[in-house]
């Protein structure tokens, strides 16, 4: 389980009278039509997860996990996600077959499905004051987010394929990989029509 919450609040001002005094006080004024602005932000995030693993003769070795994640990064109805992992490994330097010329020799292989949830969006639509456009009745308001209820998570699929060879009594170690990263879905801007007052969504 993890919350954080950030709050930002800016201001400008000008006229210091020395390069080492930075602090606000030191200031004479505020710009001319400067205002303050103030943001605030929670993220949440929750993790259940079950992991398991076998071994056979200290040849044959398989583990698996599964996740069960939840975000309030995407919109209300995507909010969780189930992730999962699974892999072998093949440890061939002990099989009556290899022979001694080898100290270790393993094979492996790994594949899994993992959620980004890294970065913050907007899936509920939200709105700002607009102070360059008053009227009678007060400030403007203009849209600041669309938002998205139905954003889903941004999925990465990795495949490892790779074999570890040790010689001379592991004075001597090699190991080849082999590496596949899928994202699918990715997260994007789009272009939405100009009518929007907006480029992209």
């Amino acid at each position: 389980l993890y919350s954080s919450k950030t709050t930002t609040d800016l201001f400008k001002a000008v006229g210091f009278s020395d390069d080492e005094f930075t602090n606000p006080a030191f200031a004479n004024k505020f710009p001319s039509e400067g205002r303050p602005s103030y943001s605030e932000r929670e993220s949440r995030s929750v993790n259940f997860f079950v992991r398991g693993s076998y071994t056979y003769d200290q040849r044959y070795v398989v583990e698996g996990t599964i996740r069960r994640d939840g975000s309030n990064s995407f919109g209300k109805e995507q909010l969780f996600t189930t992730n999962w992992s699974a892999g072998a490994r093949w440890n061939l330097h002990r099989e009556n077959f290899i022979g001694d010329w080898t100290d270790n020799l393993v094979l492996r292989f790994s594949v899994g499905q993992v959620g980004n949830s890294s970065t913050r969006y907007n899936t509920i639509p939200t709105y700002g004051y607009n102070s360059s456009v008053s009227n009678m009745f007060g400030s403007g308001l203009q849209i600041a987010d669309f938002g998205n209820p139905n954003l889903d998570w941004e999925k990465k699929r990795d495949i490892t394929i790779g074999t570890d060879i040790g010689l001379f009594k592991r004075r001597v170690s090699i190991s080849f990989d082999y590496f596949n990263q899928l994202t699918d879905p990715l997260i994007v801007n789009t272009g939405i029509a100009s009518s929007t007052g907006y480029a992209s969504y």
